[in-house]
């Protein structure tokens, strides 16, 4: 188990490490061991969900199957080993503090959530009615244990069971042999479990171990046969189902059906019975199958699947040395007149407002969108990023998309020109964005100068023949239009080749990965180090020495693709990778109780990482006012008696791109006044700290004020005034959880004897700071308290 365990893992940790060519979701049964027929016979004669995975075997590093021996290298088994085992140290040690026996648990929920994942099991819901008493579920699962766990699970699950009420457990005797029933409350479907030899089996419902039991007598039904025919694999490690059509059937005993009907008409859905989907492993690597079962032809929102399949001619625009690329067929006009016709289905009046905002904007361009823009437009869209023609990972990302009437086109772009120009005319001269031309290759090429530091692309477009080029630079562009006879196309690539070669090809989605690791791997080690001293922290010693060396990755990557075609049957989704991903419905369950001390400190350092990108757009903000006021902005506006009325935050509004909230408050007025009040909802999102659980309307960052700081009152501070100069001077601070309302002037004044009262952030441990000179800093809330005082009270400098 422990090896089959870190297997699991091992693919787990390289794809969130590594984030190139990887599928959706966490893999289980990677590698998977052989599979247990009776995860199938188990699986009910009418279901509505169902999904198994296999046991997983140890990695065979003479395999010829790329994903196994990526997974035996040992410097991958060791990246995995130890960084489960410092995770589970650094939880147990927490609980261990909190409390004496969660330690104890900690090591008991990890062992049984890794058996459940390296083991065989199958999880299925055969029914759901909903009564007046609550719902009647009908459910059940299956977990193979193995001789050595059945005892010890067998005790720990009646340990937790003795945590429950003494009457809300009885025995009962199904087959002969002993079972314990869970009732949960009045309404709630009962829970019976037991062990059958190797066998952990839960039912929920009236008659759902009997009705396993039986089942398991037989065969697997044959809906399931089928379904596992439809979405082969070689060495299958997961398998999902989901009856769409029977969910349907459910939903209309609660929803009207006549609206239930007119909806996935609306939709396109109308005619999907079910999703299946599957991953495993074939010679080569890793595979991640789904198919979207259809009854009849793809209409509504899946219409693109009737479009003609993508050849190696429309291919024909991508180098073969992409790094990235994607290419799929789609109509723009059909697509867009398909989503308003939905939306008008579901909320007419939502149709209502987009129609009427799609006129504004027509009449202010001088265009009808879908009669003259779109209709110009092909069917044919591809995107890549090639180093050959300047893209370093996504810098030279260029799209391609055919012209259905050039002419159109032409004159369509020349009147969307003209209305540009117009308007940008009408922009400050100094700060005025440019469109440039020039002539290249007997073509012309536009780029856009914003004409700002903080945006480093010039975005440029040509009209080409019979296609319209977009890139991120104007060099992408001249690259593509110097194109001469030795150019080959992704066409030519063998991966890319086998897809073309199994027909009917609606989407293409291509990475190299083996070229992006080289690209990425140096960063590796450095974000690694970033993250190390994130989770030492939260008290995880995670030491980079064991990430894998290059070598012990490299040589197993192969390029990943994933297409999506139209089959007899459905709509067909294929990924074919080095790096384990996990299909839809099969591996969420597990994931979730294996990865939660690792999401929670993800979390809390991506909060940290969003609260200071708040501040430092405040900050930019702030320097913004500084230069046009010599000056920052008063902690709060005031009448002539001097009375407070609205907090500096509404004072920045226009340097935010919020001139139009700014002028619909009354300035004359305090922030309660009735009509300053009802403008309080609508706080900017950048004023709001991540993860915050304060009101609608209540900020977390407040300015720091006190004498010889940039907030002191209704009198403005300039940068050159600043007691401790603007390195040392803290600006604004993310306070407490509670917030105050945004409008309201009031911010945060230190206290001497205790400055960081009120500042804890309960979720991170400390405290982010806005600098006067535009950097933003952490502060632990377990520092010393003269260090904390320094930041904050300038007088104490």
């Amino acid at each position: 188990m422990e090896v089959a365990s870190a297997s699991w893992g091992m693919s787990s940790i390289l794809a969130i490490l590594l984030a190139l060519g990887g599928g959706g979701g966490l893999p289980l049964g990677v590698p998977p061991a052989a599979e247990d027929p009776l995860m199938y016979r188990v699986a009910p004669e009418e279901c509505l969900y169902y999904t198994t995975w296999a046991g997983m075997a140890d990695p065979d590093p003479s395999s010829g199957n790329a994903t196994e021996q990526l997974l035996a290298e040992p410097e991958v088994q060791q990246l995995f080993e130890q960084l489960q085992q410092r995770l589970l140290e650094a939880v147990r040690e927490k609980a261990g503090r909190d409390n004496a026996q969660a330690e104890a648990i900690v090591d008991d929920v990890a062992k049984w959530v890794g058996l459940l994942a390296s083991h065989p099991t199958a999880l299925f819901i055969a029914d759901v009615k909903i009564k007046m008493t609550g719902p009647d579920v009908t459910a059940g699962a299956v977990v193979q244990l193995g001789k050595e766990n059945v005892e010890p699970l067998q005790a720990a699950l009646r340990q937790y069971q003795a945590f429950l009420p003494h009457t809300a457990v009885t025995a009962v005797d199904i087959d002969d042999q002993p079972w314990q029933q869970i009732q949960l409350g009045r309404g709630a479907p009962p829970i019976t479990w037991g062990v059958k030899g190797q066998y952990l089996i839960v039912g929920v419902g009236k008659g759902a171990v009997e009705t396993i039991l039986q089942n398991a007598r037989t065969d697997m039904p044959q809906w399931l046969a089928d379904a596992r025919q439809q979405v082969p694999v070689a060495r299958r490690s997961t398998f999902s189902y989901i009856n769409f059509a029977g969910i349907v059937e459910r939903v209309k005993g609660i929803v009207p059906p006549e609206k239930v009907d007119e909806t996935l008409e609306s939709l396109g859905l109308a005619n999907v019975t079910a999703l299946m989907a599957t991953t495993g492993l074939d010679e080569q690597g890793f595979v991640n199958r789904a198919l979207l079962q259809l009854k009849g032809e793809p209409h509504g929102l899946l219409s693109f699947a009737a479009a003609e399949p993508l050849t190696a001619d429309e291919l024909s625009v991508v180098p073969c040395d992409a790094t990235l690329a994607v290419a799929a067929r789609g109509n723009l006009s059909s697509i867009v007149n398909t989503l308003l016709a939905s939306v008008g289905t579901v909320q007419p009046q939502a149709r209502q407002g987009v129609e009427r905002e799609i006129g504004m904007l027509e009449e202010f361009l001088g265009i009808r969108l879908r009669d003259d823009l779109f209709a110009a437009l092909g069917d044919r869209w591809c995107v890549y990023n090639s180093p050959s023609e300047g893209g370093l990972v996504v810098t030279g990302l260029t799209a391609v998309v055919s012209l259905k009437d050039p002419e159109k086109a032409q004159t369509t772009h020349d009147k969307l020109l003209s209305v540009i120009q117009r308007e940008l005319e009408k922009e400050d001269s100094r700060r005025r964005p440019k469109i440039h031309q020039f002539e290249f290759a007997g073509h012309k090429v536009y780029y856009f100068d914003v004409a700002e530091k903080e945006f480093p692309l010039a975005p440029a477009w040509c009209l080409a023949d019979n296609e319209l080029i977009v890139a991120t630079f104007p060099q992408n562009i001249k690259a593509f239009l110097s194109r001469g006879s030795d150019f080959r196309s992704l066409a030519t690539v063998s991966e890319v080749a086998a897809a073309l070669d199994e027909g009917q090809l609606l989407g293409l989605g291509y990475a190299d990965v083996p070229q992006l690791f080289q690209l990425a791997y140096p960063f590796v080690p450095m974000i690694a180090q970033s993250m190390a001293v994130e989770m030492q922290r939260e008290g995880i010693d995670f030491d980079i020495s064991i990430i894998p060396s290059a070598a012990a990755i490299a040589g197993h990557l192969r390029p990943a693709v994933v297409s999506v075609r139209r089959t007899s049957t459905g709509i067909e989704m294929v990924g074919r990778q080095t790096l384990p991903g996990g299909n839809i419905g099969t591996t969420l369950p597990t994931a979730a109780g294996l990865l939660v001390p690792a999401v929670s400190s993800a979390r809390k350092a991506a909060g940290r990482v969003q609260s200071a990108n708040n501040l430092k757009q405040l900050g930019i903000a702030l320097f913004m006012y500084h230069n046009d006021h010599d000056a920052f902005p008063p902690a709060f506006t005031a009448d002539d008696e001097g009375k407070p009325l609205l907090s500096w935050r509404v004072e920045m509004l226009p340097y935010l791109g919020q001139k139009a909230l700014y002028d619909e408050f009354h300035h004359d007025e305090p922030w309660d006044s009735p009509h300053n009040h009802k403008l309080i909802g609508r706080m900017p999102p950048l004023f709001r700290a991540a993860r915050s659980r304060a009101p609608v309307g209540q900020t977390n960052y407040l300015a720091v004020l006190g004498a010889g700081g940039a907030f002191s009152g209704k009198m403005a501070a300039n940068l050159n005034n600043l007691k401790a100069g603007a390195a040392m001077t803290a600006v604004i601070v993310e306070t407490a959880d509670q917030g105050v309302p945004w409008t309201k002037p009031v911010d945060f004044t230190p206290d001497p004897t205790a400055p960081t009262a009120g500042l804890r952030n309960s979720s991170q441990g400390g405290f982010n700071v806005l600098f006067a000179d535009g950097h933003v800093s952490f502060i632990s809330i377990n520092g010393t308290p003269d260090s904390i005082k320094r930041v904050l009270l300038p007088d104490s400098k």
